[in-house]
């Protein structure tokens, strides 16, 4: 059997339209809201109806300054979307409350920073911004009918805390930000769900999805633009940009397969995707480059440029299109499939590798480096070059929105 060394599904949603989410820097899903409110979800893998499910939330959360009074709000909703129960983390004074009926319940407990001080001791602060210690948050011992749960910080004493409405289950979490502004930010390590002792879903956040930046004018790639990313509807990561590259890395592999999903509101545009050997540049690296290019999916042959497979496949708006990309070093050859169909070029279905921007352009140790790449057709940004001869036309539009999912990578 293949063995597997990238595995990623995207689980959450955000609401608000937050593009400023980040997937697996440093080990974490990072919600930050300095842009706009965070309100960011995800299904249980089955509905708790009993006494016997819990959910375990592991994060660390930026506390505030002081007259911000706002929280952090975790809620859990039943299959009816009704909120069951609201937990709040104060940003002032680190104290946990839940909402109920009859006004804020408070918990007893208190988050900690810099390796176990109560933030609610004034003594303790800082006279600068801190982040609380990394806590587990759980949920447990759920009893619908007198409405309570049991709730405890890390390894301390079960709470009995209230509902705040009536409900049958627990169907969904939810991560939010009261306010918008600096520092609201949330850093979430682990999430788990358990049915008595047994942990039956679990997601940690080791795929680091990394938007390159856009350079300064004067420096290499000029024309790169700024990428934001969002989780959107529990299975895509959105790219946002005008033309942008997100990458990610793997172990060296010499023979492996890559697959994904991608979904493109416009595919009169690019959505394209990068793997190559990493050289320190944001283009060099490229060994592979296939995906949908101006209405067309294609390949980068021997030579450069960019074609189609002997049967044109002509993509569709909003439809969604699995690539399976396989790569060999011993042979220095790609095989690529879209929605199960082997594609052929000239004839062939091994395609030479040709690395147009590289050197060497053949396959050397393994692909290191898989690189989402969508951008819009024509100029969206000036570079220092264009600037200097006077170059004014550019195309004023906004940004592009794509869609990509169910990451795999397997060494074969």
């Amino acid at each position: 059997m293949n063995k597997c060394i990238l595995e990623h599904d995207i689980n959450w949603h955000d609401a608000c339209g937050n593009c400023d989410y980040r997937f697996g820097v440093d080990g974490f899903l990072e919600m930050n809201g300095d842009r706009e409110r965070v309100c960011c979800s995800r299904y249980l893998r089955e509905p708790i109806v009993d006494g016997k499910g819990a959910v375990e939330l592991n994060l660390r959360l930026v506390m505030g300054v002081p007259d911000q009074s706002d929280r952090y709000v975790i809620c859990l909703y039943d299959d009816e979307n009704i909120c069951l129960a609201t937990c709040l983390v104060c940003r002032d004074d680190g104290r946990i409350l839940f909402g109920s009926r009859e006004g804020e319940f408070d918990s007893g407990n208190v988050v900690t920073f810099l390796g176990g001080r109560r933030y609610a001791d004034t003594s303790l602060q800082k006279w600068y911004v801190v982040e609380t210690d990394e806590h587990t948050l759980r949920f447990s011992d759920f009893n619908f009918s007198d409405r309570t749960l049991k709730f405890r910080l890390d390894e301390g004493s079960h709470v009995a805390v209230p509902f705040e409405n009536a409900g049958r289950s627990v169907s969904r979490v939810e991560l939010s930000t009261e306010e918008i502004g600096n520092g609201r930010r949330l850093r979430l390590a682990r999430y788990a769900q358990y049915f008595s002792d047994s942990v039956i879903d679990e997601e940690t956040f080791k795929v680091d999805w990394s938007p390159v930046p856009a350079p300064e004018d004067g420096m290499p790639d000029d024309n790169v633009c700024e990428s934001k990313l969002r989780p959107v509807d529990n299975k895509w990561l959105e790219v946002t940009t005008k033309y942008g590259f997100v990458t990610t890395t793997i172990p060296a592999t010499p023979r492996g397969v890559f697959e994904f999903d991608l979904k493109m509101p416009d595919v009169s545009q690019e959505g394209c995707v990068i793997l190559g050997e990493f050289d320190g540049t944001i283009k060099g690296f490229r060994k592979i480059h296939t995906g949908i290019l101006v209405d067309r999916i294609t390949v980068s042959p021997v030579g450069g440029g960019y074609v189609p497979f002997d049967k044109p496949i002509r993509p569709v708006d909003d439809e969604v299109y699995r690539f399976h990309i396989a790569w060999d070093r011993a042979d220095n050859t790609q095989r690529i499939w879209v929605n199960g169909v082997q594609q052929t070029l000239n004839g062939k279905a091994e395609i030479e590798i040709y690395g147009d921007w590289s050197t060497p352009k053949h396959l050397v140790q393994g692909i290191d480096t898989l690189c989402l790449h969508p951008g819009l057709a024509g100029t969206v940004r000036l570079t220092s070059i264009q600037k200097a001869r006077g170059t004014d036309i550019v195309q004023e539009t906004e940004p592009l929105k794509t869609y990509w999912g169910r990451f795999r990578v397997y060494e074969s």
